[in-house]
């Protein structure tokens, strides 16, 4: 028997609530609706970063748009992104 222990983060954004988790192709990203947990945006990504900036790309686009001050990168990366197993 295959036993694979789930390991993710979250964080929020506005309204929006911004998750990263392990799957069996690598990582999975989703942005839900903060009201009723609506999933807004999912993709799959080879390693955690690529999937946290996948998933903030997405949010800031919902929030009105690319922020010249601020990249997607960048966002991921000041985001707080609390770990769960």
């Amino acid at each position: 028997m295959l036993v694979q222990i789930r390991r993710g983060y979250t964080t929020a954004c506005h309204d929006l609530r911004l998750s990263v988790e392990t799957d069996t192709e690598g990582w999975r990203a989703e942005v839900r609706t903060g009201e009723d947990g609506r999933t807004m945006y999912s993709a799959r990504r080879c390693s955690l970063g690529a999937a946290k900036v996948a998933a903030a790309e997405f949010a800031m686009f919902q929030m009105g748009g690319a922020q010249p001050w601020m990249s997607p990168e960048a966002a991921a990366r000041q985001f707080r992104w609390n770990e769960y197993w």
